[in-house]
């Protein structure tokens, strides 16, 4: 008796439990303005921002810090599923960011990448990151050469 007592009551939880997240989603569905088509146009909008913010020595920032910047662009961009193999845009965007912050200068010779955009510790942490999280996205070999040696370095 007992058993079935317990068993009932189970079901019953459950019972409440799946019509209270029903109505969860309904709710959602008809108040939330943030539903997956909406937020998506908006990351779209987003990347599209930064990749408009791309200079000519392939730098992605409006202020200062260009290899920070750029390092933490990419990393949004990356994030959000593009690659720098990627045929598109965004992975010719991403490609040339990844070139200028490979270029010796923003690097000291102890490997440090704060000093040169002013960026400091924060900045070396966020470009260490992101060069060692674009290491395994796919660069040809010349790239991937040349990051995997600021990596180590």
């Amino acid at each position: 008796m007992k058993f079935l007592i317990l068993f009932l009551s189970f079901v019953s939880f459950g019972a409440i439990y799946s019509s209270a997240e029903e109505g969860a989603e309904e709710e959602e569905e008809k108040g939330n303005p943030f539903q997956k088509d909406e937020v998506d146009k908006r990351i779209d909008k987003a990347i599209a921002f930064l990749m408009s913010k791309q200079r000519s020595d392939g730098s992605i920032m409006d202020r200062g810090n260009p290899t920070t910047m750029t390092a933490l662009s990419l990393m949004a961009m990356a994030a959000v599923g593009n690659q720098p193999v990627n045929p598109d845009e965004a992975g010719r965007v991403m490609r040339r960011g990844l070139d200028y912050i490979l270029q010796e200068r923003n690097q000291d010779t102890n490997g440090y990448f704060g000093n040169r955009d002013g960026g400091r510790m924060y900045g070396h942490g966020i470009i260490t990151l992101m060069l060692c999280e674009m290491l395994g996205m796919g660069l040809d070999d010349e790239q991937d050469q040349r990051l995997r040696k600021r990596c180590q370095k």
